[in-house]
């Protein structure tokens, strides 16, 4: 993917100009620790470090403890170990 810089953008299509646009903002992911969600957090996380978004805006992750069983906010500071485990990104529980 290499450093996409802004003044590229004219040179992509419409569709991934508008998508580079929005993360050029920064942007987040809601993680479960479920299996999905943490290969997307793997997949987002690499994608920002290979096109060096990391520099020109910030990202978080976010994890939510629905405290619905016994148990959740156990689980959730399992996931919000693990994220900061494998990202370094910043990290919101709700």
């Amino acid at each position: 993917l290499g450093d996409v810089r802004p003044a590229q953008l004219p040179k992509m299509g419409p569709s991934l100009q508008t998508s580079y646009s929005l993360l050029l903002t920064g942007s987040g992911l809601a993680v479960s620790g479920g299996v999905d969600s943490m290969a997307l957090l793997y997949l987002w996380h690499d994608f920002i470090q290979r096109s060096g978004l990391q520099k020109h805006s910030s990202y978080e992750v976010f994890v939510v403890d629905h405290k619905a069983r016994p148990g959740s906010s156990e689980e959730a500071g399992k996931v919000v170990t693990q994220v900061r485990h494998l990202t370094g990104i910043s990290i919101k529980m709700f």
